[in-house]
């Protein structure tokens, strides 16, 4: 038996008695023919991951008449599926780290423009150069971060397809993948073991932490390696393509004519020229055949009353007498540069149009031959209804494979009443979040202008069929012959920049966008995101102006990866046997497959449009922060205190924590130990009024018992020159009876302002999206131990004068300062959500007792703060105690003490559980009130009325009426 690739440099086809077979560049792999020895048998093989697909030879039942038998075959293996599944899942794992990276760096920027506002102190701002650089940077960050993602997901399927791809990049045919197979073996599996081995047997105890973090570092260079194969091969790919084009314009003949400069100067014209033409679009719906051509031009079946042109406002405005120093009209003159120059009227039928000059364009569906076909047998509800709006589908309905009345009667069926369901759905959950009547009826209008063009085509395609006769189902066909009805997307290029004018606009690209951001950045000091930015404006600039998509869709012609020494025409220079060569096909197959995994892949507008959505998230909260600068909200709300009523204790278990007792102070005047709803209420207190909170303070705890001392706090800040954006008090508690210095406890106020909420995305976005990926990920757990070392890594990132202005190097140097006060002792820290967050770092860096209130929490993010906490400081030092159906407290993992409590607030009340002052009433209700007051606000939260205390001669509703409350019925 002999086994060789089918197709040799000097063979056109193979011919297979009447079959004659040619490999096409969308294949992922090329056929092999195999000839059995001493037999006439030969079969023809492709290979499509984990299938082959077989033509054969076969007889029939007389064993005379030779007949072609087609085969599919699943050569997969459970072994084989689970080892490529574990190596995907790895795959998606780093993935998702470079994406919490993306994120990170894009918050980071903002931070910068922030800090370089002043806005974030009285001591901190930069020069407006500095200002508009910074922001500058988010264009080229944007294409930078979206091209990694593209490629890492097209790395987590080329995983997943046993790096099919990759064995086309590197190393070609002749090594059948030999080299490829076993480098992704060592980096996902051999190196790995390995290591864990070597960990157990030296009696490592982290041995695991060991093995994730060096399998992490492996898979990285693995992902390294495959992003610049791939980007190298674009890249000249594409340059290649554009100095063949040069080439077959200057003289027919591949003789390097061309020079690098002129190359260059062909891929700035035709990038610019792709981007900024002003064009002519023709959108409808036509019957005919298909030839080797396309679509059978023939007027017999076209409607050509449907065809006028959609012009844009960009045409528009170029149109105008000013932009004629910069633009100009396409016409016959550009058929020289290689540009299939036509008679827009002459080829649509669109007789206004007859003497209008333009220059038909193509995308990569025209040149791949993309017609999907959707025939009786392959139509599917689900296929049809998730069909794009401008797909390519060739609808047959005529001959014996048409679809039937039934099937189209359902497509469209299913289309409408699925439009009407998502409406529906969506509405139903805005109406559960109880967003005003006004305010689902404007969002479902905004959905429905957005659908508006998917209807209208539907619309189209209803008007196009209504005629047609369609087969029942059950009808035979005598005819052979079939129509197909098209949905055709034709566009012109008629107004173009000139020369001058693309070169004007690349040096403006380089200039603003590349080197006035890279300069900006290394001039504030944030060399590390100076140099990722420079690093990844370069590579966006390079692949940007080589992209294969733009120049193929420019000549409409694959055949230009290749050029021959000797062309036999110039009209068309490539022979059969250079069309069907090794290298011929091999260049097309990969360069389209980049195209598809890459410059034209589903994922990059999806990428795009999350980094575009979260930039435009942290934009908003960057002009709210920059708005509201000193105009923080002020909380005068005041409690409705009932000193002569009380919760008892409920007689169950929990809470166990009601008395903390171990690790707080002892000896408060008149109470001994503080409460776990005394530090809930002095957390809440945080957000208060300094007017209002000593008054709070006297009727909670009784006079003379807890002082605000909100002097202190001032004249620090005024001594140290501590103008953060951060809010706390101090609050002290008396002792005297006992003889003890007042105990000291800071209470910091969680999220109110824009700079707040950055803050938060700043010291907890990164753990928290890792959390999410590790939940979602079968397996995920593996990763927990080296979960903080990334977050580090990416840390690492955040510029120098981002440090300088984290809201926990204010309290936590505000705490050492106390501790050196020998006027207080047992300092302590408490918070409500970033206030708690911040008190759970506070209290691990300064080792005090730190108790917190739907704080955010610290054990992965533990190596990135500045110092660094341990992993037993935090679980030893601090306590959060965590509402139900909270997520905020849930944000990073928690360390190993904590208390969960109840909640009362409607399931789809999402922010309901974070509410300070209904954790404060869970808690004495649950607790009791232990001679605290109890609350009239409690009513509202759904908990019952507290009990008089005995001698009381008023009821509960009376007492808060006299109070000023007005209790719900």
């Amino acid at each position: 038996m002999s086994t060789e690739p089918n197709g040799s440099e000097t063979e056109k086809l193979l011919n297979y008695g009447s079959l004659k077979i040619r490999d096409h560049f969308t294949l992922r792999s090329r056929s092999s023919r195999i000839h059995f020895t001493d037999t006439n048998t030969v079969d023809i093989v492709w290979t499509d991951g984990n299938q082959q697909y077989v033509i054969e030879d076969d007889y029939d039942d007389d064993g005379k008449d030779e007949v072609e038998q087609m085969k599919l075959i699943d050569v997969s293996t459970t072994g084989q599926t689970l080892l490529r599944a574990a190596c995907s899942l790895v795959a998606v794992f780093f993935s998702g780290f470079l994406l919490v990276g993306s994120f990170q760096l894009l918050l980071y920027l903002i931070l910068d423009v922030l800090v370089q506002s002043g806005r974030t102190s009285d001591s901190i701002g930069g020069g407006t150069s500095l200002l508009i650089g910074t922001i500058l940077a988010f264009p080229m960050y944007i294409s930078g971060l979206s091209l990694v993602m593209v490629v890492a997901s097209s790395y987590v399927v080329d995983t997943w397809n046993g790096n099919a791809l990759l064995k086309r990049f590197a190393f070609g045919a002749g090594t059948s993948g030999v080299i490829i197979d076993w480098a992704t073996f060592l980096a996902f599996l051999g190196l790995p073991i390995m290591v864990m081995c070597g960990s157990i047997f030296a009696g490592k105890e982290n041995w695991w932490e060991i093995t994730v973090l060096f399998w992490f570092y492996s898979i990285a260079f693995s992902f390294v390696i495959y992003f610049f194969a791939l980007v190298t091969i674009s890249v000249l790919g594409t340059f290649n393509i554009t100095k063949n084009w040069r080439d077959l314009l200057d003289d027919g003949v591949a003789n390097d004519s061309a020079d690098f400069f002129e190359t260059l100067s062909q891929a700035i014209q035709t990038r610019c020229h792709h981007y900024y033409s002003g064009l002519l679009s023709f959108q409808y719906i036509t019957k005919g055949s298909i030839d080797r051509s396309g679509v059978n031009k023939s007027s017999k079946d076209l409607n050509t009353s449907d065809r006028k042109p959609t012009r844009s406002f960009w045409l528009e405005f170029l149109s105008s007498k000013f932009m004629d120093k910069f633009f100009e009209d396409v016409d016959d003159e550009q058929k020289s540069q290689g540009y299939n120059v036509v008679n827009i009227g002459e080829d649509v039928g669109h007789a206004p149009l007859l003497d209008k000059k333009g220059i038909e364009l193509f995308d990569m569906n025209d040149v791949q031959g993309f017609r999907p076909f959707i025939t009786r047998k392959s139509w599917s509800l689900e296929r049809m209804y998730c069909s794009k709006k401008n797909s390519r589908q060739v609808l047959v309905f005529s001959g014996p494979e048409a679809i039937t009345r039934p099937q189209m009667i359902s497509s469209i069926v299913c289309f409408f009443l699925g439009t009407i369901i998502k409406f529906t759905v969506f509405g139903a959950v805005l109406f559960w979040l109880k967003i005003p009547i006004v305010g689902i009826i404007g969002i479902l209008a905004f959905m429905l202008l957005v659908m508006y063009p998917r209807l209208l085509s539907r619309l189209g395609m209803v008007n196009a069929v209504k005629d047609i006769k369609w087969n029942r189902g059950d009808e035979v066909h005598s005819d052979t012959k079939s129509l197909g009805m098209f949905q055709v997307y034709r566009q012109y290029r008629v107004r173009q920049p000139k020369r001058i004018t693309c070169f004007l606009i690349f040096a403006v690209q380089v200039v603003l966008f590349l080197l006035w951001p890279t300069v900006t950045l290394y001039t504030i000091g944030n060399h590390k995101t100076a140099t990722v930015f420079l690093i990844l404006g370069l590579i966006v600039l390079i692949t940007d102006y080589f992209d294969p998509a733009i120049v193929l869709e420019a000549t409409n012609e694959m055949n230009f990866v290749t050029f021959p020494d000797q062309p036999q025409h110039k009209t068309n220079p490539w022979s059969d046997d250079l069309q069907c060569s090794e290298e011929h096909w091999t260049k097309q197959s990969r360069l389209t497959s980049i195209v598809k995994n890459v410059n034209r892949s589903r994922y990059k507008s999806i990428w795009t449009g999350v980094f575009v959505f979260f930039l435009a998230a942290l934009g908003f909260l960057f002009t709210n922060a920059i708005l509201t600068k000193g105009q923080e909200n002020t909380n005068d709300h005041v409690f409705n205190f009932l000193p002569d009523f009380e919760y008892k204790q409920q007689k169950d278990l929990p809470y166990p924590t009601c008395n903390i007792g171990k690790g707080t102070a002892l000896g408060i005047n008149g109470h001994g130990s503080l409460h776990l709803s005394d530090y809930v209420f002095v957390a809440g207190l945080a957000y208060s009024d300094d007017q209002v909170t000593q008054p709070q303070l006297d009727k909670w705890f009784g006079n003379g018992i807890a002082s605000n001392n909100d002097q202190y706090v001032k004249n620090y800040r005024d001594t140290f020159g501590d103008h953060n954006a951060v809010s706390y008090k101090f609050i002290t508690f008396n002792r005297s009876e006992n003889e003890l210095n007042p105990m000291g406890l800071i209470s910091i106020r969680g999220t109110v302002t824009a700079w707040d909420t950055l803050t938060d995305l700043q010291l907890w976005s990164a753990a928290s999206i890792f959390q999410v990926l590790r939940q979602i990920l079968p397996g995920g757990q593996i990763w927990t131990p080296i979960l903080n070392h990334l977050v580090k890594y990416i840390s690492w990132l955040a510029s120098e004068s981002i440090n300088r202005v984290a809201f926990y190097k204010e309290t936590t140097a505000f705490a050492e300062y106390l501790l050196k006060d020998n006027n207080y002792d047992d300092i302590q820290v408490t918070g409500h959500s970033l206030g708690g967050g911040l008190a759970i770092i506070t209290a691990a860096q300064t080792n005090i007792p730190g108790i917190a209130l739907s704080g955010p929490n610290a054990m992965i993010g533990r190596t990135t703060f500045d110092p660094p906490v341990t992993e037993e400081a935090l679980n030893t030092m601090t306590f959060n105690i965590i509402p139900d159906r909270d997520v905020v407290p849930r944000l990073d993992d928690r360390a190993k003490l904590f208390q969960e409590i109840n909640c009362l607030a409607d399931s789809s009340d999402v922010i309901g559980c974070h509410n300070s002052y209904r954790s404060l009433c869970e808690i004495i209700y649950t607790c009791g009130t232990m001679g605290r007051p109890a609350l009239c606000e409690c009513q509202k939260y759904g908990y019952p009325a507290p009990t008089p205390k005995p001698g009381t001669n008023i009821t509960f509703e009376e007492a808060c009426a006299a109070a000023g409350t007005v209790l719900e019925g």
